[in-house]
């Protein structure tokens, strides 16, 4: 694969950070792009070696369930939207991995847009119908449900 196209390094830790210029350049002046799935975070969703499209949006408008791409320390990373909040600069949103146990809060100046197709070897889906991104959600909220009980449950010190 072309690196021009391919904005991940050849060990798929981190990214190029010229590759990764020239794609979001790219990204922006078209508004999608492709990505490759280099981890199982969003199995079974998503697995290593799909591709995902992604398309730019205003990211206070993309309901909750959806998957969004943002940036974390020089990678890029694609998990489902779960919950949005007010901080002090500006929107927040949490995001979780189908597969993780943790949820973070992301800044929404990190937010580069929501993925919303799936291409599996050469055969392409649509992530944003309600059914998938419905179930998405239901799984995501049982974990953090799960966080919240654990936390109850947790000695206080």
């Amino acid at each position: 694969m072309n690196r021009a196209t391919n904005p991940m390094d050849l060990d798929g830790e981190r990214l190029d950070r010229e590759a990764m210029d020239l794609w979001m350049e790219a990204f922006r002046r078209r508004g999608s792009g492709w990505l490759p799935v280099l981890s199982g975070s969003m199995r079974p969703l998503l697995a290593i070696g799909d591709r995902i499209r992604v398309r730019a949006g205003e990211p206070r408008r993309m309901p909750l369930g959806s998957l969004i791409v943002f940036h974390r320390q020089g990678r890029l990373i694609v998990h489902r939207l779960l919950a949005k909040r007010e901080g002090q600069e500006g929107v927040l949103f949490r995001e979780r991995g189908d597969r993780s146990y943790r949820s973070s809060w992301v800044a929404e100046r990190d937010v580069l847009g929501e993925a919303f197709e799936r291409d599996r070897a050469g055969r392409v889906t649509r992530l944003t119908r309600f059914p998938r991104r419905a179930w998405g959600l239901l799984r995501a909220q049982c974990v953090l449900w799960g966080e919240r009980f654990s936390d109850l449950l947790s000695p206080r010190v």
